[in-house]
């Protein structure tokens, strides 16, 4: 018997292949029988928020009740303010040209019928020098709105 399992032995160690005795290594067995990618668990957003939260251990706190606060006044939420109706509009209709600056179309505003005004505004701009300057390229009639403040 011992003579064949050497003649067996040999022959497969002579076709170049291994007996699989069943015997294995105790690192093969650790490679193959765990994950290796493992990390330790973290707990996500509410599940940590949670168990990381401070706990009321005290009596005191325990036993504590929710301030009182006074009831909000029943109000609208948007309430006019008194600025606003205090202030008067004017609509006046003028004639403007390229070459007008604010002094002259403060005159201009006086002789339609309007309240006199300290600051003249074209197209957004406050008018320091011509209305050329600000944007008016040809002689155009518009409706001005004077807007006077107490």
């Amino acid at each position: 018997m011992l003579r064949l399992l050497s003649i067996v032995f040999v022959a497969c160690a002579a076709h170049g292949l291994a007996l699989n005795c069943g015997v294995t290594s105790p690192a093969a067995v650790s490679r193959t029988a765990s994950v290796t990618m493992a990390h330790h668990v973290q707990k996500k957003a509410t599940k940590k928020h949670q168990a990381t939260r401070p706990r009321k251990s005290r009596p005191s706190d325990i036993n504590r009740k929710p301030p009182q606060y006074p009831q909000l006044p029943d109000q609208p939420w948007m309430t006019p303010i008194a600025a606003s109706e205090a202030s008067s509009q004017q609509m006046v209709t003028i004639t403007l040209s390229p070459s007008d600056s604010a002094d002259s179309v403060r005159e201009k505003l006086q002789s339609a019928g309007a309240v006199a005004t300290e600051e003249v505004y074209f197209s957004n701009q406050l008018v320091t020098s011509t209305l050329g300057d600000c944007g008016l390229q040809e002689e155009k009639t518009i409706k001005v709105a004077v807007v006077s403040q107490p």
